[in-house]
């Protein structure tokens, strides 16, 4: 008889909440998870819709409650980052709401104000090595619920990144959560002789780059 390994990330959680309550609150943690097939640290990032005449590419976000009552029950999510509906700038539907997700994220865990305009916020919302960079961030989000649809049983889905000018954001950080430990990049002011970093150039559409640093349009601020 065969070992069972019930080891695996399948069998993770209590068990008890199979999906999270709709509107909970909770501190994250986001794993994107790679295609254990393909070799490349970059493109194994990325998936092809299996959908007949589709173009869609995509990513698969892991989200993990780090405390609370829902401590460890997780959900995947499928963020489209090139492909699908086009709107009216010519840009990717889908990709827009991925780099709209990925900047609460970043904002959230690098506590960035949602309306800083400051040379130093701005360039602590740059992903410095693209997509990896957002790879275990530790953040608080709001989670919703994704009806049943299509034989599917409900599932949980991220609603948003919980950035520091609100309540909720202070209260976690008081209660003792703590941000993902990553130091944002410095920005050169008039006192630093050094000059500005030069912008990561746009990714092949086959790997698209992050949604805040070049691939799409990051949404406006």
């Amino acid at each position: 008889m065969s070992p069972m390994d019930f080891g695996i990330d399948e069998y993770a959680g209590s068990g008890e909440y199979d999906v999270l309550p709709q509107d909970s609150i909770v501190p994250l943690r986001v794993d994107l998870e790679r295609d254990k097939e393909n070799p490349d640290p970059k493109s194994s990032l990325f998936y092809h819709s299996n959908q007949p005449n589709s173009n869609v590419l995509f990513m698969k976000w892991k989200f993990t409650v780090l405390a609370g009552k829902f401590k460890d029950t997780w959900f995947r999510n499928n963020q489209t980052v090139a492909g699908g509906q086009i709107n009216s700038s010519g840009q990717s539907k889908g990709a827009v709401v991925t780099g709209r997700m990925a900047r609460q994220i970043i904002e959230s865990s690098r506590g960035i104000r949602s309306d800083a305009t400051d040379p130093n916020s701005a360039a602590a919302r740059v992903l410095q090595n693209d997509w990896p960079d957002l790879d275990g961030m530790i953040f608080l989000g709001k989670v919703g619920i994704e009806p049943a649809k299509q034989g599917y049983s409900a599932k949980n889905k991220l609603v948003a990144g919980i950035p520091p000018d609100k309540e909720d954001w202070y209260d976690w950080r008081q209660g003792g959560g703590t941000p993902t430990a990553v130091a944002p990049p410095a920005v050169n002011t008039p006192n630093n002789a050094a000059p500005p970093a030069t912008a990561p150039s746009v990714a092949p559409v086959a790997v698209p780059a992050a949604g805040l640093t070049g691939g799409f349009e990051p949404p406006p601020a």
